[in-house]
């Protein structure tokens, strides 16, 4: 639930989350991506930050618009790295 409670994000399968608005219950977007692992609004309500096993997703909040996303760009065993791409 965002800061202000104005808005819960909610993984509606494994594959899907979406932004639903509490005062109307108006979903205002959804991301289907891969498996949500968790996420997690921002301290001012503005961001949400979602995250799979192998990348993680920001979104501006109030549209679900994707601001970036990090994917994992190695999956060499005992390599770890992150690659940041953003999309405007």
């Amino acid at each position: 639930m965002s800061p202000d409670g104005s808005t819960v994000a909610i993984a509606t399968s494994n594959t899907d989350v979406a932004a639903v608005r509490l005062a109307d219950g108006e979903v205002i977007g959804r991301d289907e991506s891969r498996r949500y692992r968790g996420l997690s609004f921002s301290k001012d309500g503005s961001q949400l930050l979602t995250f799979t096993e192998s990348e993680i997703r920001l979104y501006d909040a109030r549209s679900m618009a994707k601001i970036k996303q990090i994917n994992r760009f190695s999956d060499t065993p005992g390599i770890v790295g992150m690659q940041l791409e953003q999309r405007n």
